[in-house]
């Protein structure tokens, strides 16, 4: 089977790199080519080393409240599509898309 070769986990070097491409906003696929290693690899690490997956959680956190204060802000100076997705996501039980009717009564055929 061709593919990369496994790499050897390093706790003083990966959980640093990790944490640094998650605060720069990559997604997991994209840290594991960052870090040279196959998705299934960066997947094993992530579930076998405590302090790799803090690092990921840790990196994707600072970004991800970056972002939601971006949203926010924009949200407040008037913009609309930020108010809608703010809303969908914040507010779903009055703000979703979808409505959902309840009929109730039997049905007569004429």
């Amino acid at each position: 089977m061709a593919g990369r070769p496994p790499a050897g986990y390093d706790e003083d070097v990966h959980p640093i790199l990790a944490e640094q491409y998650a605060r720069e906003g990559c997604i997991n696929k994209e840290i594991a080519a960052r870090l040279g290693v196959c998705e299934t690899t960066f997947y094993n690490w992530r579930r076998e080393h405590e302090e790799f997956r803090k690092a990921l959680k840790d990196g994707k956190e600072v970004t991800d409240a970056k972002v939601e204060k971006a949203l926010l802000t924009s949200a407040l100076a008037g913009n609309y599509p930020a108010q809608r997705l703010w809303l969908l996501n914040r507010r779903p039980d009055r703000w979703r898309d979808k409505q959902e009717v309840e009929h109730s009564g039997a049905l007569t055929w004429v």
